[in-house]
């Protein structure tokens, strides 16, 4: 049962980054399967398609996902950054008063790198 969660919630995290580049009919199975939680039969029955055409369009969905995470690694540069902010915002809650120069620079190197790299990104994205 807990790998099933976890299967999930990993294929929540995809769709929430990925959802959009879906087909139309893969989206809707995968909202269903996911935030409302139906069955397959229900699925089928809610989109007046068959209980197996519903596993094959979420089968695919998961695939396609996966596959766009390989390739794009949004997933994996996200927690990157996630972690990298909360060494940042550990390093700054064990500063002690009076804050030497040293220290400062010192944080403030790692989050000038990520600014650049978020801008950088950003300006190829556009």
């Amino acid at each position: 049962m807990g790998d099933d969660l976890e299967r999930l919630y990993d294929l929540a995290q995809l769709y929430d980054l990925y959802g959009a580049l879906l087909t139309g009919k893969q989206r809707e199975c995968l909202h269903l399967h996911i935030a409302e939680d139906f069955s397959l039969a229900e699925i089928g029955e809610t989109l007046g398609i068959t209980r197996q055409a519903a596993h094959e369009s979420i089968r695919r969905a998961e695939h396609a996902l996966a596959e766009m995470e390989e390739r794009l690694g949004l997933r994996a540069r996200r927690a990157a950054e996630e972690r990298e902010l909360a060494g940042i915002y550990e390093e700054l809650c064990a500063l002690k008063e009076p804050i030497a120069t040293a220290d400062v620079q010192h944080i403030i190197a790692p989050l000038r790198r990520y600014v650049e790299t978020s801008a950088e990104q950003e300006e190829v994205s556009l």
